[in-house]
């Protein structure tokens, strides 16, 4: 119901998925340099195969808040 308010408050026609959004944030974190695992994690994304996972417990706050502020000025200076 809310994709379909959306669509219609902003008046789109092409079929999206919020899935698009997604995917298109993922690409933008690579285009402002963001480092590949802290993009994955900002998207909800596990990192790394077994390895990784066993002996890197670190969370990456500090980086994740940095690639969502990075994103956040970077998306509001398009318009």
């Amino acid at each position: 119901m809310a994709k379909r308010q959306l669509d219609a408050m902003l008046d789109i026609e092409e079929h999206w998925t919020f899935h698009d959004l997604r995917r298109s944030m993922r690409t933008g974190l690579s285009k402002i340099g963001i480092e590949p695992h802290v993009a994955e994690l900002v998207i909800g994304h596990a990192v790394g195969g077994s390895i990784v996972k066993t002996y890197d417990r670190h969370a990456y706050l500090e980086q994740r808040r940095e690639a969502l502020e990075r994103w956040a000025k970077h998306v509001t200076g398009l318009f």
